[in-house]
Parts: structure tokens; sequence; C-alpha cells
């Protein structure tokens, strides 16, 4: 719900002539502005996503978040409009697109909102892999993803890409 942050994001997709914007999730849970950024990602992505703070919001995430992030997700609930809760409450937690899978937590379990920590975990959230670390390839090179990655004296500077997302996305298969 950081509109400010959102808004440049946006920009930036635009400016980099972006195919297709996909958001990985936490649409709200910390920021002002729930449902301008709920309008938003609805006109400008082809995919949205649930994450773990959006789960909060509509009661869907099991566990207990951090007071800090409680706070914030009572106060977006009773900011929130009856068609954006409704519209967060509906959103898929993964989604398979052009054989890469793209989803907000782990791939094997997307709604524990399970969090990785290492290259042997990430491994394992791939179907039919074992403990071998993953490939470093995200995506068939005809449809590369790129993170939105902060630099130095910039606030969201993506590498050149015909498909961004919020954050990586690995194969399955």
């Amino acid at each position: 719900a950081n509109i400010e942050a959102l808004t440049q994001v946006l920009a930036r997709c635009d400016k980099e002539g972006a195919d297709e914007i996909i958001c990985l999730g936490d649409v709200v849970g910390y920021g002002g502005n729930p449902n301008e950024c709920c309008e938003l990602l609805r006109e400008y992505c082809s995919v949205v996503l649930m994450g773990n703070h959006d789960a909060a919001v509509v009661g869907r995430n099991p566990h207990r978040m951090g007071d800090s992030a409680q706070a914030a997700i009572e106060w977006t609930q009773q900011q929130l409009s009856a068609e954006d809760l409704a519209w967060l409450g509906a959103l898929p937690s993964s989604q398979l697109q052009s054989e890469v899978l793209f989803t907000h937590a782990s791939a094997h379990q997307p709604e524990r909102w399970g969090y990785i920590t290492s290259a042997g975990e990430a491994a394992l959230t791939r179907p039919g892999t074992s403990s071998r670390p993953p490939r470093r390839c995200c995506a068939p090179a005809s449809k590369r993803t790129t993170s939105l990655r902060p630099e130095p004296a910039s606030p969201a500077m993506p590498r050149r890409s015909s498909v961004m997302s919020a954050s990586a996305s690995a194969p399955i298969g």
C-alpha cells in the first residue's frame, strides 16, 4: 500500500517497455494507500498474486504477524473498500504461465507462507528436484524475468526485460 513506491515502479516498467507486469503479492500491509494500490495493480498487472500480508488482511494467513505488521494489518482492514477486500481475497497464491511458476512464497506450499533462507530450501520447492542447489536460469530465453532491485541512489532500477516481476521466479520441471 505504498503508493509512492508503486507509482515509481510502474513508471519504470513503462519506461523500460515491459510487455507485462506481474505482482507477486503483499499489495497491502504497510503504507497508507491500500485502496489506491489495489486499483493501480488491477489496471496495470496481468497477474496479481496473494502475499502473506494480503492473506492476513482477508483472514487467510494462519501465522501471527509481528506486532507492527499486525497493527498495520488491522488498520488496513478498516481502510479497505468492500470491493478491494473481495478482490484481495480472490487472488491466487501462485500462477503457472509459460512453464514459469510465479508465487509469493515457497512453490512447494505457497499458502503456508514459508520463508526460503537457503539454496537447498529453494531447490526443495521445485517439483521433481532433490536437495541439489537450484539452477541459475529463471525462465525460457523467450520469457526472461527480472527483479526490480534497488541500486545505489535509485529507488528502482530494473534490468531490461520483456516481463518484469517483483521478485525472481523459478522454472518448474
